[in-house]
């Protein structure tokens, strides 16, 4: 999941939100505040964002943080409507449905997982 998270924050669409958990080198957890990065840990609020930030990683198994890659997802391709489920073969994918008639799907990024597939989307984003 490390390297997942590693080519997210490669995106150049990428960017912190408030609400995500990043995870340092070390395994230490910490949550974003806001978008200035301060950052929350579980021993209390620290006022600017440590010093080998630049290395931390967003966890891509906390919800708060998928849903936010989602947003950084509809963002960087200028679309509300794009989402993310399970397919019937157990794959995920991010879809949004196009302007066709018939209507038909744009945007379709595939994954292994929610993460994997949300990241594929952002990797492409133009």
């Amino acid at each position: 999941m490390t390297e997942l998270a590693q080519r997210a924050v490669a995106c150049k669409h990428w960017r912190w939100m408030a609400g995500m958990r990043a995870v340092s080198p070390s395994g230490k957890h910490w949550r974003v505040w806001s978008d200035t990065r301060s950052v929350y840990e579980p021993e209390g609020c620290i006022d600017s964002a440590p010093a080998e930030w630049s290395k931390d990683v967003p966890d891509l198994t906390d919800p708060a943080t998928l849903g936010c890659l989602l947003a950084l997802v509809r963002e960087a391709w200028g679309k509300t409507d794009i989402s993310c489920w399970r397919t019937a073969g157990g794959s995920w994918v991010c879809v949004t449905l196009g302007p066709h008639d018939p209507p038909a799907w744009d945007v379709t990024h595939y994954g292994p997982t929610e993460a994997a597939a949300l990241v594929a989307a952002l990797e492409a984003a133009p």
